[in-house]
């Protein structure tokens, strides 16, 4: 009777856990409720969520947080694969007593010096709050997601999953777990996302972990893809952050199609006019607009602005009403 009691109830409370268990369903938010850079007021603090994989990304997404003006609430995010039959969990740098006696946080300790001296030397503008996330790769996206909710983050930063050596290289060759964890944050993230790429012009680790103040003294020339819809217009906003930097200059060119008609043309109108108005005086910004009749002219204009001096570019997804970068 033991025995097909045990059975019976095994039976039951799998399908019925199943059920009742929608973690996807969950952490899914519809579009017009994502929370984005564009719905903050100009001069609120701007929450970020910065994920690293490991130590490589840590200088260009330092450099990244440096190149933004306004107020900055910036969220690590070491994500750490876990492995055996522990339970996940999400670890925070801010109570050194339970970090230093967890196993799985040892591995973060060089990723979370680098960010607490840049925030040392730089606390007028950024705060840095550090978090070792420690689950298996299949389901890291619900902490990422849950963190993003509990945080109130406005954008969240993720590793391209191609490395530096492996673009210039052309291999082709793709991490497909980071891969799999960047598509699961943005199909369930409740908020903007940014796809980061680094092309390896900030790979000096060392400074970055001992933080160089030459590192992010130097000028950081940025150039903004404008192509219309909500993903262009986030990128703007964002940008618009980035402005007033004395290091920071930036190139905004505006696409602009000679036969478009989308219901968009009128707020990207908008966000540009109210771009230009603001930064109309600033010498570091110069602002363009290239008319092109399809998407072959635009790709070859983009071709010929690339000129290799660009520190950053960014570019909106489309017009496809989720907001990414």
């Amino acid at each position: 009777m033991l025995v097909l009691s045990a059975l019976l109830i095994t039976a039951i409370s799998g399908p019925m856990i199943a059920i009742l268990d929608r973690p996807i369903g969950s952490y899914t938010i519809r579009s017009n409720k994502r929370r984005t850079i564009e719905q903050l007021p100009p001069n609120a603090e701007l929450h970020m969520l910065t994920c690293i994989y490991d130590q490589e990304n840590v200088p260009a997404i330092l450099k990244l947080l440096d190149a933004s003006h306004a107020p900055v609430a910036a969220y690590a995010l070491h994500l750490v694969e876990l492995t055996g039959r522990a339970t996940p969990i999400i670890i925070s740098h801010q109570r050194p007593r339970i970090a230093t006696n967890h196993k799985h946080a040892q591995s973060s300790k060089p990723i979370v010096l680098a960010f607490k001296n840049y925030e040392k030397e730089t606390s007028e503008h950024v705060q840095v709050h550090a978090f070792s996330v420690v689950s298996p790769y299949n389901i890291m996206y619900r902490d990422i997601v849950r963190l993003a909710l509990e945080k109130k983050a406005c954008l969240i930063i993720m590793p391209f999953h191609m490395r530096y050596n492996e673009v210039c290289d052309n291999t082709g060759t793709a991490y497909q777990i980071e891969r799999m964890v960047n598509a699961a944050v943005q199909s369930h993230a409740p908020c903007t996302i940014g796809i980061f790429v680094d092309r390896g012009r900030h790979r000096n680790w060392a400074a970055a972990a001992a933080y160089s103040s030459a590192l992010y003294a130097e000028p950081y020339r940025i150039m903004v893809i404008f192509l219309g819809g909500p993903d262009s217009r986030e990128a703007l906003t964002y940008a618009n952050r980035m402005v007033g930097k004395r290091n920071v200059s930036m190139a905004v060119v505006r696409f602009v199609l000679s036969d478009d008609n989308n219901e968009d043309k009128r707020e990207d109108d908008e966000a540009v006019e109210m771009f230009v108005a603001n930064n109309l005086r600033r010498q570091n910004v110069v602002y363009n607009e290239v008319v092109v009749k399809d998407g072959l002219e635009t790709v070859s204009a983009i071709r010929r602005l690339n000129d290799g001096n660009y520190d950053l570019w960014i570019v909106g997804r489309g017009r496809e009403g989720r907001v990414s970068l």
